[in-house]
């Protein structure tokens, strides 16, 4: 575009940067981005609903889901079930990894009763679905918290 620069030729393995984007090519076509730091990899893949894999913490101020009723299809209220789960505390195997304690579920474990919170990454690890999980035991909170409110009113008349 005349404000950028490029390393690499054009007809092979490059990296463009110009004033709002760095793009990865091969031949001319977006490719992965990976960056490294310290052993540490952040890998962007090429496609327009590109996943980004991050080893480590991520900080930010913020999270924000995408919820607009404009893209979602096929909108059902949500049956609320009981969901149990046994909270774990563990750490990390890999040494690399922060080795304080965390907080979360066994994916393994999970699986057995509720194996819509957990998937298979593509390198066969298991992975669960955390926002998912969290959302339906509030929802399922919420639904005992009305049920014990409702029974204190009735009890009080």
């Amino acid at each position: 575009t005349g404000h950028g620069f490029q390393i690499g030729l054009s007809s092979g393995l490059n990296l463009r940067m110009d004033n709002n984007e760095i793009m990865c090519l091969t031949n001319g076509v977006g490719s992965a981005l990976q960056i490294q730091r310290e052993g540490g990899t952040v890998l962007f893949n090429n496609a327009t609903t590109a996943n980004c894999d991050f080893n480590g913490d991520v900080t930010a101020d913020d999270f924000i889901l995408s919820s607009d009723e404009r893209l979602k299809k096929d909108i059902l209220s949500y049956e609320v079930k009981p969901i149990d789960i046994t909270w774990r505390t563990f750490k990390w195997k890999d040494p690399l990894k922060k080795q304080d304690t965390k907080l979360g579920v066994v994916a393994q474990e999970l699986m057995i009763k509720h194996p819509e919170f957990v998937s298979t990454d593509e390198t066969g690890m298991l992975q669960v679905n955390y926002n998912e999980l969290l959302i339906s035991k509030i929802a399922e909170q919420e639904q005992r918290i009305e049920r014990l409110e409702s029974l204190v009113n009735k009890l009080m008349l």
